[in-house]
């Protein structure tokens, strides 16, 4: 289901493309500029990935790649800015130059590995969302352990809705057909429930997650190096990742505010800025807005797809983003995602997705 997606996706996004109604479109909805997101930068290209089982893969993007983006942004004549300038500049309405500014969420070590040093050779600014959980190494990555269930067994067993169901597993295909089913099935159910179903389903696979976690995540000493750098900024992303509309408001207001309570403590800086877990639609809206802003943040991001227009400064706590995601590491894709087409047509036409 996932690839016929991105198959359709694609298709769309090359019909703009190939004919340049993109470029029409860029001249009617002039944007000031765009906040990328980001998770995992990979040092390498892995293998072929049309061949493999790597659900997870649209969260990672290549050194390179990254790279070759940076440089695009530059020869088109994008500001490069900080998330802090960029606010700055929505607030103020300043539509003088168009700008790019760059965030990573979740915390993971090969964003100090990989990313630090290319964002470092273009004197590039950067905000990490960091999750506290999974600096502390106890986070449930979920949809990790999910994928390496599938993986590693040719037949899986899960609980879902109160039933003991079972998948065959046993090739690239049936394992792709296995995650849509699950993972879909989780995302749309209860929080708690989602928790307590993938910790059965890793102690049933021998699925050590703490050591998973403390695998992939970087350290607090980590977190300090790169808040020493004028080119980072450091920003909350809650505790444990939950689905904030699950929460009640005042376990909201602990997620958002413990998180940077924590960071503060760690970093001796206290964050301006919160990231919203997931971010989109189903997991954040007006109600964690509000909360964010009463929290006392100066800005948060989401996983909504947009450009930034002038319109965000009255949505300084809905501020939609543009994913890097692996499934698309072509310039041409970066070329469509900044004449802001592809998101007028998903947001029908609407500069402001923030409902």
């Amino acid at each position: 289901m996932v690839d016929l997606r991105t198959r359709a996706f694609k298709t769309g996004l090359e019909t703009l493309y190939y004919t340049g109604a993109h470029r029409v479109m860029a001249a009617l909805w002039q944007c000031s500029g765009a906040i990328f997101n980001l998770h995992h930068i990979a040092p390498s290209a892995d293998g072929d990935q049309e061949n493999r089982f790597n659900p997870n893969g649209i969260l990672a993007i290549t050194g390179t790649f990254l790279d070759e983006v940076i440089r695009y942004l530059v020869d088109e004549k994008f500001d490069l800015v900080s998330l802090g300038e960029a606010v700055a500049r929505i607030k103020q309405g300043d539509t003088s130059s168009r700008f790019a500014a760059f965030s990573i969420d979740d915390g993971y070590k090969d964003n100090f590995d990989h990313a630090w040093p290319v964002f470092k050779k273009y004197d590039c600014p950067f905000t990490v969302f960091v999750t506290t959980d999974i600096i502390d190494g106890k986070a449930c990555l979920w949809w990790l352990i999910l994928e390496q269930a599938i993986r590693e067994n040719d037949r899986i067993e899960i609980i879902l809705e109160n039933r003991l169901v079972g998948f065959d597993t046993s090739s690239i295909d049936a394992k792709k057909h296995c995650w849509d089913h699950i993972y879909w099935s989780l995302r749309g159910g209860n929080e708690i429930e989602l928790r307590h179903t993938v910790a059965q389903l890793a102690q049933r696979y021998h699925i050590d997650t703490n050591a998973l976690c403390r695998k992939l995540a970087m350290t607090w000493d980590d977190v300090r190096k790169l808040n020493q750098d004028d080119l980072v900024t450091i920003g909350a992303h809650t505790i444990s990742h939950p689905s904030l509309k699950e929460l009640s408001r005042l376990d909201v207001c602990y997620e958002m505010a413990e998180s940077r309570d924590r960071i503060t403590k760690e970093i001796d800086e206290k964050p301006a800025f919160f990231c919203y877990p997931y971010g989109d639609e189903t997991t954040a809206g007006q109600r964690e807005f509000s909360l964010a802003k009463e929290v006392g943040f100066e800005a948060a991001v989401t996983t909504r797809k947009g450009m930034i227009y002038p319109e965000h400064r009255d949505h300084l706590y809905a501020l939609p983003r543009v994913s890097l995601n692996g499934s698309y590491q072509q310039i041409k894709y970066i070329d469509l995602y900044m004449s802001g087409a592809p998101f007028v047509l998903y947001n029908k036409f609407n500069k402001v997705n923030a409902a």
